[in-house]
């Protein structure tokens, strides 16, 4: 489905602001034959979560199942997020969570994910989250490391 045709965007207003938004892998499956994710677990707000890194994903994303199990309401984002899946459809999405927390080595860090329809994993961490927290990823080794203020 091309972003035209998707019915979702016909039932929009001409002034609303589209952003466009892409993930290279969204199942299980996507990311065992992809050498540019690395796949773990993180706690997001007190709850474990399936993660999946994803540099080439331009925005970072939270599955209905996770946020249900969180204890935050949906935000409308001012933004309408136009996301481009691996299988060439396109979902159209303006909620999502703000300032999230996701606590790595002991640090709370502040993210935004946009809500999405996925199956295997709570969240996607994508580029936007990585920059912002200076992620380095070892695809080989499948590690990430983040650069956490206040330490070396």
């Amino acid at each position: 489905m091309v972003k035209k045709d998707c019915p979702k965007l016909k039932d929009l207003k001409n002034d609303d602001k589209f952003v466009s938004a892409r993930v290279f892998a969204l199942t299980k499956g996507e990311a065992k034959t992809s050498n540019a994710v690395v796949t773990g677990q993180i706690t997001i707000s007190g709850k474990l979560c399936n993660v999946l890194f994803n540099s080439g994903a331009t925005h970072s994303f939270i599955s209905v199942n996770m946020k249900d199990r969180l204890d935050k309401p949906y935000e409308l984002f001012r933004d309408k997020f136009v996301t481009k899946l691996p299988s060439g459809e396109v979902m159209l999405s303006s909620r999502g969570v703000h300032d999230i927390v996701v606590r790595v080595e002991g640090r709370d860090l502040p993210v935004d994910l946009i809500k999405l329809d996925l199956k295997d994993y709570g969240v996607i961490l994508g580029i936007d989250s990585l920059a912002r927290h200076r992620a380095t990823i070892d695809y080989k080794s499948k590690i990430v490391n983040l650069r956490i203020e206040g330490r070396g």
